[in-house]
């Protein structure tokens, strides 16, 4: 994964543009909510390391109260989006 600062990034052969909300594997475009981009971000910024709930809920909803049900949304949004990768594995894997 490559995470560039400005605002463009790639998990995989996806290229995320967060400022737009686009993924894109150069087939299909995607727009996906700002949260599920700020979701991205922070496990991108993980580089395939294993990421808590917790984590992810007080990255992306900070000073917030919020319940698991709220990051599990996001995740399954996600996953709409993804898939699989080229070797069939899912590219968000719980």
């Amino acid at each position: 994964m490559i995470l560039n600062e400005a605002v463009i990034f790639q998990v995989g052969s996806w290229r995320i543009d967060a400022r737009a909300r686009c993924i894109t594997n150069g087939v299909v475009d995607n727009t996906v909510s700002p949260r599920a981009v700020r979701v991205l971000e922070v496990l991108a910024r993980a580089q395939g390391d294993v990421v808590s709930r917790s984590h992810l809920l007080d990255e992306c909803w900070p000073n917030v109260t919020v319940s698991d049900e709220s990051l599990s949304q996001v995740i399954s949004e996600l996953r709409r989006v993804f898939r699989r990768d080229e070797n069939g594995a899912p590219v968000i894997q719980t």
